[in-house]
């Protein structure tokens, strides 16, 4: 049976515990505050039907959420149902996240992918890193997909980082739409 904390040792985990909660509740209250804004920001893109404009917004919110080093939207192109690179930064990444993308639907975890309607967390192929994958989908159609690209570690995907990830590009794709 374990021995009880005693002293200077109960005290130090007893700090270290608070110190958590605080910035969990202070990351909680950056959430809803982006959550809040989200509608307001989202509605006066979709107004102008502009696919270029609802992607910008969608960004800033998802900028907001991680450090991500790539943010790449893929749209389903009506004609023959590929997924075409539409919207991505930084500029110089282009051929590496199409070839990442292309790896992934080799592999089926994009196909995965487009069957969940949550983040679908793995390691880059071309990035060594974590990628993050989330179909744009309606309850009509699929509209395209997320890829994001962070530094391993720092990807945030916890359980409360999950549902603001998929409110921002549920959101988004429903502006498509």
């Amino acid at each position: 049976m374990a021995e009880p904390l005693h002293g200077n040792d109960f005290e130090q985990r007893l700090r270290l515990r608070v110190d958590f909660l605080e910035k969990q509740a202070q990351r909680q209250l950056f959430v809803l505050d982006l959550l809040a804004t989200l509608g307001e920001l989202q509605h006066s893109a979709s107004v102008r039907k502009d696919p270029a404009g609802i992607f910008s917004v969608a960004r800033e919110h998802l900028k907001r959420l991680n450090n991500f080093d790539v943010l790449a939207f893929f749209m389903v192109d009506e004609a023959n149902s590929e997924f075409v690179l539409t919207e991505f930064e930084p500029e110089s990444e282009k051929i590496r996240i199409q070839k990442e993308i292309a790896a992934q639907v080799e592999n089926g975890t994009f196909a995965w992918a487009l069957n969940q309607n949550r983040p679908v967390v793995v390691k880059s192929s071309q990035y060594e890193k974590t990628l993050i994958l989330h179909v744009l989908a309606t309850g009509a159609r699929t509209r395209g997909m997320f890829a994001g690209v962070v530094s391993s570690g720092e990807h945030g995907m916890t359980e409360t980082g999950v549902y603001p990830l998929s409110f921002v590009l549920q959101n988004t794709a429903n502006s498509l739409e």
